[in-house]
Protein backbone atom coordinates (compact mmCIF):
# COMPACT_ATOMS: atom_id res chain seq x y z
CA UNK A 1 0.00 0.00 0.00
CA UNK A 2 1.24 3.52 -0.90
CA UNK A 3 -1.68 6.22 -0.04
CA UNK A 4 -5.04 5.58 2.00
CA UNK A 5 -7.58 8.28 1.20
CA UNK A 6 -4.34 10.40 0.66
CA UNK A 7 -2.45 9.79 3.51
CA UNK A 8 1.18 8.26 3.27
CA UNK A 9 1.88 5.26 5.47
CA UNK A 10 4.71 6.76 6.73
CA UNK A 11 2.75 9.09 9.16
CA UNK A 12 0.17 6.29 10.28
CA UNK A 13 -2.92 7.20 8.43
CA UNK A 14 -5.41 8.70 10.36
CA UNK A 15 -9.10 6.64 9.01
CA UNK A 16 -12.30 9.03 9.67
CA UNK A 17 -15.07 6.01 9.73
CA UNK A 18 -17.61 8.30 10.12
CA UNK A 19 -16.62 10.16 6.88
CA UNK A 20 -15.83 6.68 5.33
CA UNK A 21 -19.36 5.47 6.07
CA UNK A 22 -20.76 8.58 4.82
CA UNK A 23 -19.06 8.22 1.46
CA UNK A 24 -19.62 4.35 1.15
CA UNK A 25 -15.92 3.93 -0.28
CA UNK A 26 -12.76 4.67 0.05
CA UNK A 27 -9.29 4.84 -1.95
CA UNK A 28 -6.09 3.01 -1.53
CA UNK A 29 -3.37 3.21 -3.81
CA UNK A 30 -1.28 -0.24 -4.00
CA UNK A 31 2.12 -1.21 -5.78
CA UNK A 32 1.61 -4.55 -7.02
CA UNK A 33 4.28 -7.01 -7.37
CA UNK A 34 6.10 -6.42 -10.50
CA UNK A 35 3.59 -3.66 -12.25
CA UNK A 36 2.04 -0.44 -11.70
CA UNK A 37 0.53 1.84 -9.19
CA UNK A 38 -3.02 1.14 -8.92
CA UNK A 39 -6.41 2.24 -7.45
CA UNK A 40 -8.51 0.11 -5.23
CA UNK A 41 -11.58 1.60 -4.32
CA UNK A 42 -12.85 -0.51 -1.55
CA UNK A 43 -16.85 -0.03 -1.68
CA UNK A 44 -19.39 -0.47 1.64
CA UNK A 45 -18.68 -3.65 3.63
CA UNK A 46 -14.80 -4.46 1.85
CA UNK A 47 -14.32 -0.47 3.36
CA UNK A 48 -15.24 -1.31 6.77
CA UNK A 49 -13.21 -4.85 7.00
CA UNK A 50 -10.38 -2.54 5.72
CA UNK A 51 -10.84 -0.25 8.17
CA UNK A 52 -11.70 -2.96 10.81
CA UNK A 53 -8.10 -4.90 10.20
CA UNK A 54 -6.21 -1.58 9.67
CA UNK A 55 -6.93 -0.41 13.01
CA UNK A 56 -6.28 -3.78 14.52
CA UNK A 57 -2.79 -3.80 13.74
CA UNK A 58 -0.18 -2.32 16.26
CA UNK A 59 2.00 -1.76 13.38
CA UNK A 60 1.12 0.40 10.41
CA UNK A 61 0.36 -2.52 7.87
CA UNK A 62 1.77 -2.49 4.42
CA UNK A 63 0.70 -5.55 2.39
CA UNK A 64 -2.94 -5.64 1.28
CA UNK A 65 -5.02 -8.65 -0.57
CA UNK A 66 -8.26 -8.18 -1.99
CA UNK A 67 -9.84 -11.16 -3.51
CA UNK A 68 -13.02 -10.75 -6.31
CA UNK A 69 -11.83 -7.39 -7.78
CA UNK A 70 -13.38 -5.66 -11.02
CA UNK A 71 -10.84 -3.81 -13.30
CA UNK A 72 -11.48 -0.77 -15.84
CA UNK A 73 -9.10 2.05 -16.79
CA UNK A 74 -9.93 5.59 -15.86
CA UNK A 75 -8.32 8.02 -17.85
CA UNK A 76 -5.37 5.28 -18.85
CA UNK A 77 -4.78 4.17 -15.33
CA UNK A 78 -5.78 0.89 -14.25
CA UNK A 79 -8.50 0.48 -11.22
CA UNK A 80 -9.78 -1.97 -9.00
CA UNK A 81 -13.08 -1.75 -7.48
CA UNK A 82 -14.40 -4.46 -4.73
CA UNK A 83 -17.76 -6.17 -5.08
CA UNK A 84 -20.04 -7.73 -2.47
CA UNK A 85 -17.78 -11.07 -2.39
CA UNK A 86 -14.70 -9.14 -2.02
CA UNK A 87 -12.74 -9.96 1.69
CA UNK A 88 -9.82 -8.28 2.51
CA UNK A 89 -6.68 -9.47 4.42
CA UNK A 90 -3.17 -7.78 5.26
CA UNK A 91 -0.18 -8.57 6.24
CA UNK A 92 0.04 -11.66 8.37
CA UNK A 93 -3.45 -12.65 8.19
CA UNK A 94 -3.21 -15.65 5.32
CA UNK A 95 -0.35 -17.00 3.59
CA UNK A 96 -0.06 -15.00 0.64
CA UNK A 97 0.26 -11.93 2.37
CA UNK A 98 2.64 -13.25 5.15
CA UNK A 99 5.12 -14.55 2.03
CA UNK A 100 4.76 -10.85 0.54
CA UNK A 101 6.03 -9.32 3.20
CA UNK A 102 8.78 -11.48 3.90
CA UNK A 103 9.54 -10.90 -0.32
CA UNK A 104 9.24 -6.71 0.57
CA UNK A 105 11.52 -7.17 3.39
CA UNK A 106 14.11 -8.71 0.97
CA UNK A 107 13.28 -6.56 -1.61
CA UNK A 108 12.96 -2.83 -0.04
CA UNK A 109 13.45 -1.36 -3.72
CA UNK A 110 10.45 -2.62 -4.59
CA UNK A 111 8.87 -1.05 -1.81
CA UNK A 112 10.01 2.20 -2.92
CA UNK A 113 8.87 2.39 -6.35
CA UNK A 114 6.50 5.02 -7.29
CA UNK A 115 4.72 6.52 -10.08
CA UNK A 116 3.95 10.00 -9.00
CA UNK A 117 1.71 10.43 -11.61
CA UNK A 118 -0.89 7.78 -10.06
CA UNK A 119 -0.32 8.66 -6.61
CA UNK A 120 -1.98 11.59 -6.40
CA UNK A 121 -3.59 12.98 -3.07
CA UNK A 122 -7.40 14.80 -3.38
CA UNK A 123 -7.92 18.42 -2.87
CA UNK A 124 -11.83 19.95 -2.80
CA UNK A 125 -12.73 22.25 -4.84
CA UNK A 126 -15.33 24.92 -5.76
CA UNK A 127 -16.42 24.14 -9.11
CA UNK A 128 -15.32 28.13 -9.92
CA UNK A 129 -11.56 26.66 -9.25
CA UNK A 130 -12.56 23.68 -11.18
CA UNK A 131 -13.52 25.72 -14.03
CA UNK A 132 -10.31 28.08 -13.52
CA UNK A 133 -8.37 24.69 -13.70
CA UNK A 134 -10.05 23.77 -16.77
CA UNK A 135 -9.42 26.68 -18.39
CA UNK A 136 -5.68 26.60 -17.93
CA UNK A 137 -5.08 22.85 -18.45
CA UNK A 138 -6.64 23.10 -21.90
CA UNK A 139 -4.25 26.18 -22.68
CA UNK A 140 -1.45 23.69 -20.98
CA UNK A 141 -2.87 20.12 -22.50
CA UNK A 142 -3.05 18.83 -18.93
CA UNK A 143 -5.79 16.38 -18.05
CA UNK A 144 -8.01 16.50 -14.66
CA UNK A 145 -10.61 13.68 -13.60
CA UNK A 146 -12.90 15.17 -11.78
CA UNK A 147 -15.01 13.08 -8.55
CA UNK A 148 -18.37 14.44 -7.60
CA UNK A 149 -20.35 13.66 -4.67
CA UNK A 150 -23.45 14.47 -4.07
CA UNK A 151 -26.28 14.23 -1.01
CA UNK A 152 -29.74 14.35 -1.52
CA UNK A 153 -31.29 16.84 1.18
CA UNK A 154 -34.99 15.19 2.13
CA UNK A 155 -37.45 17.92 3.38
CA UNK A 156 -35.57 20.49 1.89
CA UNK A 157 -38.12 23.68 1.19
CA UNK A 158 -36.64 23.67 -2.10
CA UNK A 159 -38.35 21.02 -4.23
CA UNK A 160 -40.87 20.45 -7.09
CA UNK A 161 -43.15 17.72 -8.06
CA UNK A 162 -42.12 16.13 -11.59
CA UNK A 163 -42.87 13.55 -14.06
CA UNK A 164 -42.29 9.78 -13.37
CA UNK A 165 -41.35 9.46 -17.14
CA UNK A 166 -38.99 12.66 -18.02
CA UNK A 167 -38.42 14.21 -14.70
CA UNK A 168 -40.44 17.36 -15.99
CA UNK A 169 -41.73 19.57 -14.12
CA UNK A 170 -45.74 18.28 -13.96
CA UNK A 171 -48.52 20.72 -13.90
CA UNK A 172 -51.96 20.50 -11.89
CA UNK A 173 -54.70 19.36 -13.80
CA UNK A 174 -58.28 19.43 -12.98
CA UNK A 175 -58.45 16.45 -11.09
CA UNK A 176 -55.07 14.69 -11.81
CA UNK A 177 -51.02 15.53 -12.75
CA UNK A 178 -50.38 16.27 -16.12
CA UNK A 179 -46.78 16.73 -18.30
CA UNK A 180 -46.75 19.06 -20.96
CA UNK A 181 -43.76 17.33 -22.28
CA UNK A 182 -44.78 13.53 -22.60
CA UNK A 183 -48.14 14.89 -23.22
CA UNK A 184 -50.32 12.76 -20.35
CA UNK A 185 -52.46 13.40 -18.09
CA UNK A 186 -53.00 11.47 -14.65
CA UNK A 187 -49.07 11.09 -14.78
CA UNK A 188 -47.63 9.64 -11.62
CA UNK A 189 -45.36 12.62 -9.50
CA UNK A 190 -41.89 12.15 -8.50
CA UNK A 191 -40.60 15.01 -5.95
CA UNK A 192 -37.48 16.37 -7.30
CA UNK A 193 -34.90 17.42 -4.46
CA UNK A 194 -32.00 19.88 -3.52
CA UNK A 195 -28.81 18.02 -4.19
CA UNK A 196 -25.90 19.63 -2.78
CA UNK A 197 -22.50 18.42 -4.28
CA UNK A 198 -19.04 18.50 -3.51
CA UNK A 199 -16.27 17.94 -5.94
CA UNK A 200 -12.84 16.89 -5.84
CA UNK A 201 -9.93 16.62 -8.55
CA UNK A 202 -6.57 14.46 -9.22
CA UNK A 203 -4.40 16.71 -10.17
Amino acid sequence: MKLVNGQSLIGTPVLDEVEIARARHLLVHVQSHDGPVMKLYLWDQAARDFCKKFKSYENTPTVLLVTTVNTKSLGGTLALTSMSSSRVFMDYDVQPTIDYFGWLGSNPQSAERVDAEVVTKRETLTIGEILSYIKQGSTKGQLGFFECTATMVHGSTWYYISCSGCNTKATKGPTSLMCSKCGKVNISGVAQYLLYTQYSVTL
